[in-house]
């Protein structure tokens, strides 16, 4: 049956966790040791580096035709294209922020 890292429960019937001072202790002294590992980071930082990688991505797409030709005709097609590629990308991940409860981003804060 498989446990938590974190507090060793096993799979199965789930009990609520009753929070002792030393669970809590070594909960919190767990959450600083991943943090100097670099295995934990502020979601803060995270969505920023996300919307930085973001933007480039969709910059550089947007710049594609004028890189491929300087025929107006191939440029247009290769224009349509990107921003067909652009809708994907968006509905594909308004699916995955949905299938994570994600709240819209008018909704968001």
């Amino acid at each position: 049956m498989p446990t938590c890292d974190i507090c060793g429960a096993s799979g199965g019937i789930r009990h609520a966790w009753k929070p002792t001072p030393v669970k809590v202790k070594t909960e919190m002294l767990q959450l600083r040791l991943m943090e100097k590992k670099h295995e934990l980071a502020r979601r803060d930082d995270v969505d920023a580096l996300v919307d930085q990688i973001a933007g480039t991505v969709l910059t550089h797409l947007s710049d594609m035709s004028a890189r491929c030709s300087r025929d107006m005709v191939v440029r247009r097609n290769i224009d349509a294209v990107v921003t067909e590629i652009r809708r994907e990308i968006s509905e594909a991940c308004s699916k995955m922020a949905d299938e994570c409860n994600e709240p819209p981003l008018d909704e968001q804060d």
